[in-house]
């Protein structure tokens, strides 16, 4: 069966599934957030700082292609962007406080913190590359 409208049909299945991603890696953030120390393993500081920023580097370019219009303009790139930190800002701050006050076996350190917004920025600095990129190439083929 066709349909009439396929562009907005693998567009909707295209966010549908990134939006699904990022909540699969936010659950993956929350549990590890709050598991107890017993149940983790033993890593070194720099260790846990890199998986810290490397998860919320992931969350964050799920987050901003999962927002991101299929032609989008460069204003729309930076109000994506800007709501994508946003979210990851609030989840850090929700993962150190959580861990500060709600469990006994954690706390909640500043510099997980940094390292959480460190690799947000990471991420959605290079998603927002690549979205530049794709739009210069697609620019340069339709001028053909």
């Amino acid at each position: 069966m066709e349909t009439r409208y396929p562009e907005v049909e693998r567009t909707l299945f295209r966010v549908g599934m990134l939006t699904l991603f990022s909540m699969i890696v936010f659950v993956i953030i929350m549990t590890t957030a709050f598991l107890p120390d017993r149940l983790l393993p033993e890593m070194s500081q720099r260790m846990q700082l890199a998986g810290h920023a490397a998860g919320f580097a992931i969350f964050a370019i799920l987050c901003f292609f999962s927002k991101l219009p299929n032609r989008a303009k460069t204003m729309q790139i930076a109000d994506v962007a800007f709501d994508a930190i946003f979210v990851c800002m609030a989840l850090a701050t929700v993962t150190e406080l959580g861990q500060s006050y709600l469990t006994n076996s954690r706390e909640g350190e500043a510099i997980d913190f940094v390292a959480d917004m460190a690799g947000s920025f990471l991420g959605i600095l290079l998603a927002t590359i690549v979205t530049l990129m794709i739009s210069r190439h697609a620019v340069k083929r339709t001028a053909r």
